[in-house]
C-alpha cells in the first residue's frame, strides 16, 4: 500500500502567505473524510440489503455492490491509519517544538539580562528563531499585537550587545510581551529565570 500524500503535508507552504498547514489541520480533514466515507458505506449497506430482499435482483448488481463496499472499507481503513499516524506525529512534533521554543526564549532572556559578546552564528540562530516564530507559529489573532515587539527584538539582536542600558530594559519588556501572549499556546519559561522591571513596553520601535 503506497503512503498517502498527506504525510508531510503540514510542511507544505500555503499559497498566498507564509503559514504552514499544520498536522492537526490535515488530521481534522482526514477525520471528516473518514466520516463521509463511513456514512456512504452505511447507505450502501442499506441498498445492498434492499437489493437482496427484492425478488428480481441480478447477481451482477450484487457483485458490484459488494465490490464497492469492500473498496469503501479499504479506503476507511487507509484514512484511519493516516489519522493515527498524523496524531502521533503531531504529538511528537509538538513536544519537540515546545522544547525548542522554551529553550530559545530562555536563551534570549539570558542574553538581554547579561549582555556579552556573542558570535555572529549564535546571533543569527536567535534571529532565525524570532523570524520563524512570528512567521509560522504565532496564531493569527495574536500577530497584529506582536508585530512591533518582534521587530524591536530583531533590531536589538542585529546590534547586540552594543545597546544602552535602556535598550536592554526595553528588550526585556518586549520579550515579556511576546512570552506572555504565547503562554497559553506554548507554555512558560521557568519563573526563576525571569527578572522583569515594571516598565511598560513602548509603542514604537527601537
Amino acid at each position: 500500500m503506497k503512503p498517502s500524500k498527506t504525510r508531510g503535508a503540514h510542511m507544505d507552504e500555503e499559497k498566498g502567505g507564509g503559514q504552514y498547514m499544520r498536522t492537526g489541520d490535515v488530521a481534522d480533514f482526514l477525520k471528516s473524510t473518514r466520516n463521509t466515507l463511513t456514512r456512504a458505506l452505511g447507505e450502501l449497506d442499506l441498498v445492498f440489503e434492499y437489493t437482496l430482499r427484492s425478488n428480481d435482483y441480478k447477481s451482477e448488481t450484487v457483485e458490484r455492490i459488494e465490490k464497492t463496499r469492500g473498496e469503501l472499507r479499504e479506503l476507511i481503513s487507509i484514512v484511519e491509519n493516516e489519522v493515527a499516524y498524523l496524531q502521533l506525529q503531531s504529538a511528537h512534533v509538538g513536544r519537540n517544538f515546545i522544547e525548542w521554543y522554551l529553550d530559545r526564549m530562555t536563551v534570549m532572556l539570558l542574553w538581554i539580562q547579561k549582555p556579552i559578546q556573542k558570535s555572529q552564528e549564535a546571533i543569527q540562530r536567535q534571529l532565525f528563531f524570532m523570524e520563524e516564530l512570528e512567521r509560522c507559529f504565532v496564531p493569527p489573532h495574536l500577530k497584529t499585537g506582536l508585530v512591533k515587539s518582534f521587530q524591536w527584538i530583531r533590531d536589538y539582536l542585529k546590534k547586540y550587545p552594543k545597546s544602552s542600558r535602556g535598550d536592554h530594559d526595553v528588550a526585556v519588556q518586549q520579550w515579556k510581551k511576546i512570552h506572555d501572549s504565547l503562554n497559553d499556546v506554548f507554555g512558560k519559561v521557568p519563573q526563576q529565570k525571569i527578572h522583569l522591571s515594571s516598565k511598560e513596553p513602548p509603542t514604537g520601535g527601537s
